[in-house]
């Protein structure tokens, strides 16, 4: 009788221990699963705003692509875009860059008015603009950069 109480409790530490072993493995799926999960929404939220803010950068462009209406320039550390429209004379727009969030400053250029005045628009990687003939290219940190069609060559004042 001994015998197969002492069978009894090894049996039920084997089933313990398989029951440990099996929670372990279950717990390390979940947490790689969690991880990946999380490397997974975080790029995707880095690629949304990303995306979100050339989106913005090319419908302003756009909304300004006019004669004139386009110029790139430097203001305060970085490129600008700077967005002109004759009845809004002389008032101008600038979209930039300013500790990592893109700005938007609306003003009259004799102001000289610090970076620091424009009203942020959203989180942005520093922004890069280069004329490249009739073509505006646009580029955020080290995303791969847009390129916008113009109707006319727009002048770089840097």
């Amino acid at each position: 009788m001994k015998r197969s109480g002492h069978k009894a409790t090894i049996d039920l530490v084997a089933a313990l221990l398989l029951f440990c072993v099996y929670s372990g493995c279950v717990l390390l799926c979940l947490m790689t699963g969690a991880s990946v999960y999380r490397r997974t929404l975080d790029s995707t939220q880095a690629q949304f705003s990303e995306r979100t803010t050339l989106s913005y950068l090319t419908a302003r462009v756009r909304a300004y692509n006019t004669a004139g209406g386009v110029s790139v320039t430097r203001f305060g550390d970085g490129d600008a875009l700077v967005l002109a429209n004759k009845a809004e004379a002389p008032y101008v727009t600038y979209v930039y860059c300013c500790s990592g969030q893109l700005c938007e400053l609306y003003t009259d250029p004799a102001l000289a008015l610090p970076p620091e005045a424009g009203e942020i628009i959203a989180p942005s990687a520093p922004m890069r603009v280069e004329t490249v003939g009739r073509m505006l290219k646009i580029a955020l940190g080290e995303a791969e950069p847009i390129f916008v069609s113009l109707t006319s060559v727009p002048e770089v004042n840097r």
